[in-house]
């Protein structure tokens, strides 16, 4: 009797991507696979995040440079809709000088705990 696999879910862009996201096969042999697809789907959704927090501006993904952000931030704030909304909020922010330009997931990881602190209390943009 042959055994038959579940099936898995759908690709994300770093799975897609021949390279990856990370810059290299090296890289993505260090990340854990489960983290690595959840860094993949945030980079995904990131641009759209990006578009609606800055009035359509277009964010470009790095892939090479922002994996490993996105990577972090996922394995700090597993549940993906809070990890948008803490996006969002960063992408908004109008009192924290130019921490949050022009909005890289670099910088949302540098301000990420402080937007996820005021998310937490209840503030809004």
């Amino acid at each position: 009797m042959l055994e038959h696999e579940p099936p898995s879910p759908s690709p994300s862009l770093y799975q897609q991507t021949p390279k990856g996201f990370p810059g290299t096969a090296v890289d993505r042999d260090r990340v854990d696979p489960v983290i690595a697809e959840k860094a993949g789907r945030f980079l995904e959704r990131y641009p759209e995040i990006y578009a609606k927090a800055r009035s359509g501006a277009h964010y470009l993904l790095r892939p090479a440079r922002d994996f490993a952000y996105a990577c972090q931030l996922v394995a700090g704030w597993p549940d993906d809709a809070h990890l948008d909304r803490i996006a969002e909020l960063f992408l908004v922010r109008e009192d924290i000088g130019d921490k949050n330009k022009p909005g890289t997931p670099g910088q949302l990881l540098h301000m990420a705990p402080d937007c996820d602190s005021l998310l937490r209390k209840g503030a809004r943009r």
